[in-house]
């Protein structure tokens, strides 16, 4: 994952007007990604009969960062193809950088 934030990190500082619109698309499309390999992981936590103890916190930790992809994305997809400002739709993929730093 670090990996990746490295990569969300350089595509901030490339960004400009011309390249923003790819940028947000592949990175809800990410975002998506992400959610349903959440879902499914916690799918399988939620009905598992035994937890074990060790992993609790671990689990509670991907339904935080599954509530928090679920907003972003969320208020991502509302603001497409509005009217933004530049500096606003980099806030917002700061956002998720901000996102994947916490959880990792």
């Amino acid at each position: 994952m670090a990996k990746a934030i490295r990569k969300d990190e350089e595509l901030i500082s490339e960004l400009t007007k011309e390249n923003i619109d790819g940028v947000e698309k592949e990175t809800i499309e990410r975002v998506n990604k992400t959610i349903s390999a959440l879902e499914a992981a916690l799918a399988t936590w939620n009905g598992a009969k035994d937890k074990p103890a060790d992993l609790k916190e671990r689990f509670a930790g991907y339904e935080r960062l599954h509530s928090a992809l679920v907003q972003w994305e969320s208020r991502a997809l509302k603001s497409r193809g509005k009217e933004e400002s530049f500096e606003a739709r980099v806030e917002r993929l700061r956002e998720f950088v901000d996102i994947c730093c916490a959880y990792t």
